[in-house]
């Protein structure tokens, strides 16, 4: 879940990046990087649609990788 902005930097041009403070019941707080592309890009990229379940699913699978 989103928190809050970790600056308040008003996003001005395509490349700039941004942190956004993040909560995730089974990570705990974190901060995200985030990189502002141009939209031709994602007009060009298909993202997979994926159910709860299976993102659950990556975050566990991403969480076990990360404690071995």
């Amino acid at each position: 879940m989103l928190r809050d902005a970790e600056d308040a930097l008003v996003i001005e041009r395509v490349d700039q990046v941004f942190s956004m403070a993040m909560h995730y019941p089974s990570l705990g707080d974190y901060v995200t990087d985030n990189r502002v592309v141009d939209p031709a890009v994602l007009q060009r990229v298909s993202f997979p649609r994926v159910s709860p379940e299976q993102l659950q699913d990556s975050v566990d699978r991403l969480i076990a990788l990360a404690s071995t």
